[in-house]
């Protein structure tokens, strides 16, 4: 992945429940050399069975060819039961 002018994640993620979901937050974390760098933002609403998208900027840039782990994670809202699919991690090369 190149590094180029800000460096953000577009999270897309499902509301797979029978009911609208509130405060939902989404989480990246860039993790390397040196300290953790991380990022949330919360999404007010996701419709039943819709999708939501969120783009979390990271606040420093990562360190051009160094391999990154990216996690990604959905928190759990109330009531949800199935959270084994609400964490995602990714190796990334930056350039």
């Amino acid at each position: 992945m190149p590094i180029a002018g800000d460096l953000t994640f577009k999270v897309v993620f499902a509301d797979q429940g029978a009911s609208d979901l509130f405060d939902v937050e989404a989480d990246v974390t860039l993790q390397g050399p040196g300290k953790a760098s991380k990022t949330k933002k919360t999404v007010d609403m996701v419709a039943r069975a819709a999708t939501a998208t969120v783009n979390l900027a990271l606040p420093k840039k990562p360190t051009a060819g160094e391999v990154y782990t990216v996690t990604v994670a959905i928190k759990a809202v109330p009531g949800e039961k199935k959270t084994d699919n609400n964490t995602q991690t990714y190796n990334v090369l930056f350039q």
